[in-house]
């Protein structure tokens, strides 16, 4: 079940239910919400009690709208693209520094090469892209040799089974199966 907000319209609505006495729980069941979601909402956007005060304020589903949008304006992450940081990352790149190595290398940026290079790409950081060291090109890592890398074809194509000494057919020794040195058509 996917969860959506409370519209400008159901806010109304729980305005209108609130003022007539109607209880929260039956305010859920009418607008097909779970009763948290009622409960949470008039809990976050009802205006606080001023101390000393007896008078409870009522819900207003105008206000009430107006600081979930102000909330859902101020929600999402941070960057950590300060002026500093990219003042620091600029300087760098023009002295013709890669972001792997500003990203290892230069005291002040906590960030990874992945996000300098993004920041370049969204002109975040107002340099070019053709300007970088690589030409935008990310570095990849070379092959460590764990994966298995498929033999050189050439060799097969010089070989072929049938060409195989008369003495292999007895098949004492290792490498005279034939299932030994076939190659399958996925390379394993």
């Amino acid at each position: 079940m996917s969860y959506e907000h409370l519209s400008a319209e159901e806010r109304g609505k729980i305005e209108a239910w609130l003022y007539d006495g109607i209880s929260q729980t039956e305010i859920a069941k009418r607008l097909n919400r779970h009763r948290s979601t009622i409960f949470r909402e008039l809990k976050r956007n009802s205006p606080k009690r001023i101390n000393n005060s007896l008078a409870s304020l009522p819900y207003r589903a105008t206000s009430a709208n107006n600081v979930a949008m102000l909330r859902k304006k101020n929600c999402g992450t941070v960057t950590k693209a300060s002026a500093k940081m990219i003042h620091l990352i600029t300087k760098h790149l023009e002295m013709k520094w890669s972001p792997e190595q500003i990203a290892n290398a230069v005291k002040g940026v906590k960030v990874c090469r992945n996000s300098i290079y993004n920041w370049i790409y969204n002109k975040i950081i107002a340099f070019e892209i053709k300007k970088l060291r690589l030409k935008g090109k990310r570095y990849k890592r070379k092959s460590t040799g764990k994966l298995l890398k498929r033999p050189d074809s050439s060799f097969y194509l010089n070989h072929s089974i049938q060409d195989r000494p008369k003495r292999c057919t007895n098949r004492t020794e290792f490498g005279h199966w034939e299932a030994d040195t076939v190659l399958s058509k996925r390379g394993v």
